[in-house]
């Protein structure tokens, strides 16, 4: 059985996809749309507070639970709370990911941040985003921020 689609409804699916994934909220204000491209790749459109748009190539999101974490297939998973300058960090932990495997990087920068997340859980405090690869994680998003929209406000948590 053919279905016929409403004009609305084949302008939404050209190319026989949706181009949209999904659309979450961010703490603080703003929200990021993630798009999915089929094969040629995924990009997430965050729109800050003020308005300002950001363009984040490579990364969808998807709903994450308690923390936000990102996966090493280009997903950042949006937990509760999650702010802009938090997602510029996910974005690092991508950046990350994009020069080691998956194994890799799960063994690596994955059990660092399990084990500070779950410190941070349970109250103690870990000083997570001074950590090896936490810390270079926000160095990344902030450095990919400093390139493509200097003097935009917005940077990742880092503790000296």
């Amino acid at each position: 059985m053919n279905s016929v689609l409403s004009p609305e409804q084949q302008a939404m699916h050209m190319g026989g996809i949706d181009p949209i994934v999904t659309c979450h909220d961010l703490t603080g204000g703003g929200t990021v749309e993630s798009w999915d491209l089929g094969g040629t790749g995924s990009y997430s459109i965050v729109t800050a507070p003020d308005g300002k748009k950001f363009v984040f190539d490579g990364v969808r999101v998807a709903d994450g639970g308690l923390s936000a974490y990102t996966s090493s297939d280009g997903v950042v998973h949006i937990g509760s709370g999650l702010t802009i300058d938090e997602f510029i960090h996910e974005y690092g932990h991508y950046l990350q990911s994009l020069e080691t495997n998956s194994f890799g990087y799960y063994g690596t920068v994955g059990l660092e941040s399990g084990y500070k997340n779950g410190l941070e859980f349970i109250g103690i405090d870990s000083e997570y985003y001074s950590t090896g690869y936490e810390n270079d994680a926000s160095n990344r998003g902030n450095s990919y921020m400093g390139y493509y929209y200097p003097n935009s406000g917005y940077v990742a948590p880092t503790t000296p």
